[in-house]
């Protein structure tokens, strides 16, 4: 009997050696506490992750733990103090702390109870650093963020092309509109300038055989103008050397005037509708469609 005693507490022994050496080497701050909240035990790490020897901490209650980040105190204390109530467990609850440095990490912190006879006799709870997983997470969120403000980027960009692409194809309609317009308009300029030519080739013919008419009839006045006055021109000069009656001669030198007036006159009328007649009005063909495409 004393030898399976012997036994058991070797084997006790043992396994108390080897569970102190996993708690010591773990890189997870191992922490006891008693009933009322009391820290008992901190394991080694804690120097690691809390900057902190472990015996610092011996003593102090755990809801008051003097490295909790200031914003998150009062949430692990209600944690803290439910778990002793209701001696549940709660895991992973996650807050800040600041460790001895100033440094501020992320803790992923779980705690359970341990019962002897059915009743709580401890607490044994479990810090884990989680600084560089809340460091990715905070990239994710931060790229999600972005990739978010892109996609909605992306669809304002989508709808100013929308935009675009309608107010282009309202352009190209109406441009296609305003061709078709024009195209109307030039096969009617093409149409009319055609028109002009043929009415303003018949009217140039029209002048011309006025013009010839004009020169007949002027040359016919001339004629018939020009025949009884010369007769008259030489004949009173003779009758006025025949008359002795000196007013027979004043009135024939009145004769003699008027007859040269007469004369002058015609000449005159003559020489100045042959002129007119020999100056054509000047006619220059105009392509009507190159005049209006240059003032569109």
């Amino acid at each position: 009997m004393k030898r399976k005693l012997q036994d058991a507490e070797h084997a006790l022994r043992e396994s108390e050696k080897k569970y102190r050496l996993i708690v010591e080497n773990t890189a997870d701050v191992i922490i006891l506490t008693e009933k009322n909240g009391t820290i008992s035990y901190v394991s080694p790490s804690c120097k690691e992750v809390f900057g902190y020897f472990p015996n610092e901490f011996v003593g102090e209650k755990a809801w008051n733990f003097r490295i909790i980040y200031p914003e998150d105190l009062e949430r692990v204390s209600q944690h803290h103090r439910r778990i002793l109530e209701e001696g549940d467990g709660i895991s992973n609850l996650e807050f800040r702390i600041v460790t001895k440095q100033g440094e501020i990490k992320w803790i992923s912190y779980s705690c359970s109870p341990i019962l002897k006879n059915g009743k709580i006799e401890t607490f044994i709870c479990v810090a884990r650093d989680i600084s560089k997983r809340k460091e990715i997470e905070q990239r994710l969120v931060e790229n999600v963020n972005e990739l978010r403000r892109a996609e909605r980027a992306s669809l304002n960009i989508m709808e100013d092309l929308r935009d675009t692409v309608d107010r282009l194809e309202k352009a190209r309609n109406e441009i296609m509109e305003k061709n078709r317009q024009l195209e109307e308009t030039k096969k009617q300029l093409i149409t009319l300038n055609r028109n002009l030519e043929k009415k303003v080739k018949e009217r140039t013919e029209e002048i011309e055989k006025l013009l010839k008419k004009k020169e007949e009839l002027i040359h016919q006045l001339s004629h018939d103008l020009k025949t009884p006055l010369t007769p008259l021109n030489a004949l009173l000069p003779l009758a006025k050397n025949l008359v002795k009656n000196q007013k027979a001669r004043e009135l024939i030198d009145v004769c003699i005037k008027n007859v040269n007036y007469m004369k002058n006159l015609v000449t005159r009328t003559i020489q100045l509708s042959r002129v007119d007649a020999s100056t054509k009005p000047e006619i220059e063909n105009v392509n009507l469609l190159e005049e209006v495409r240059e003032v569109i």
